[in-house]
């Protein structure tokens, strides 16, 4: 007996610890308007900070965004992927192919960015959520 009510304590803290796991966390919601910094190569002589808007919307299952230069113009749009929190996208860009990946937490998003041989990090602050709200 004592056997039985073991193994049902086991599977309810299972399923309870999974109930919760597979609820989708509404502060990791990548959708909305970013302010992204980013830096290429960092602690070299070549390091390299540039700023860009980054907007992700939501369609159904597909995520989209696009990116918008310092200087006004859209750079490219793309499909990204979002699981467990973690957020990636490739962008392209003149020739070369942008690969970012971050982790978002609440309003803010922290990860690295590749773009040929050269490595750095990036950073987002949310301007605005998906619904027009700051």
């Amino acid at each position: 007996m004592k056997r039985y009510l073991l193994l049902w304590s086991l599977v309810v803290i299972a399923l309870v610890a999974t109930a919760g796991a597979s609820e989708a966390d509404p502060k990791a919601d990548p959708t909305g308007i970013w302010k992204v910094t980013q830096t290429l190569s960092p602690g070299t002589t070549s390091e390299e900070k540039g700023e860009f808007v980054l907007a992700l919307t939501r369609d159904g299952d597909k995520l989209t965004g696009r990116i918008t230069g310092q200087d006004g113009k859209e750079t490219g749009r793309f499909e990204a992927a979002f699981d467990g929190g973690k957020l990636s996208f490739r962008n392209r860009h003149g020739n070369f192919h942008w690969d970012y990946a971050g982790k978002v937490d609440g309003n803010a998003i922290k990860g690295s960015v590749g773009v040929f041989l050269i490595t750095g990090v990036w950073e987002a602050k949310r301007v605005l959520d998906r619904k027009g709200g700051e």
